[in-house]
């Protein structure tokens, strides 16, 4: 995820900016079960281009997880 993150952010316009994060969650029942004690990835993306559907496509570039 790393890896195609990284190629992804290198070919965006300036007006997007994101971040990407490693989250350990810890093992309780605040959790969702299916979470608990596992690592999740968090992708942060700020957009200005203006048309909401060129915001979409560009995201879209960054993989089939980039919901």
């Amino acid at each position: 995820m790393f890896g195609t993150y990284l190629q992804w952010a290198a070919t965006v316009p300036g007006s997007m900016n994101s971040s990407i994060a490693l989250i350990s969650l810890p093992d309780v029942s605040v959790i969702p079960e299916p979470m608990r004690g596992r690592h999740a990835v968090h992708i942060r993306i700020a957009c200005a281009v203006g048309d909401p559907g060129a915001g979409e496509r560009l995201v879209a570039r960054c993989g089939p997880s980039a919901r």
